[in-house]
């Protein structure tokens, strides 16, 4: 039997935040209790979605964030439809996304880097001429 991995995180962090099933049941539109118990325990399938929900509700910040135990990810192999992990469209667009933002953020550290060396070269070129000329004797 495999471990249900998505709903212990749920879980765990419904527990840390001192929620009740009941109250994830209401914040999240569910019937009732049960129907949130059954995420927890792997009775129901976990949506993209309703992980995002699950999130906020718990105050977890990000899919990501829910998902962590401990120092690993738990973005194990799924095959619901729908479900987070790599080979999900949601999963890899995002990985896509974020090589696009790595690249920026490269190209705008080397366009800083630029901009320093032009401002001080600026500042030194404007400090040599403000500087006091010798005067000079008749």
């Amino acid at each position: 039997m495999e471990k249900n991995v998505y709903g212990e995180a749920c879980r765990q962090w419904r527990v840390n935040k001192g929620l009740t099933q009941e109250y994830m049941a209401t914040q999240l539109g569910l019937r009732d209790a049960k129907a949130y118990q059954r995420f927890e325990a792997g009775d129901s399938p976990l949506t993209i979605p309703m992980l995002e929900s699950i999130a906020k509700v718990v105050e977890a910040g990000t899919v990501a964030n829910l998902l962590s135990i401990g120092d690993r990810l738990s973005f194990n192999q799924c095959n619901q439809a729908n479900t987070f992990g790599p080979g999900n469209a949601y999963y890899e667009s995002n990985a896509k996304l974020i090589d696009q933002l790595r690249e920026q953020i490269k190209r705008q550290d080397a366009e800083v880097s630029f901009l320093r060396k032009q401002l001080e070269t600026a500042l030194k070129g404007a400090a040599t001429k403000s500087a006091p000329s010798p005067k000079r004797k008749p």
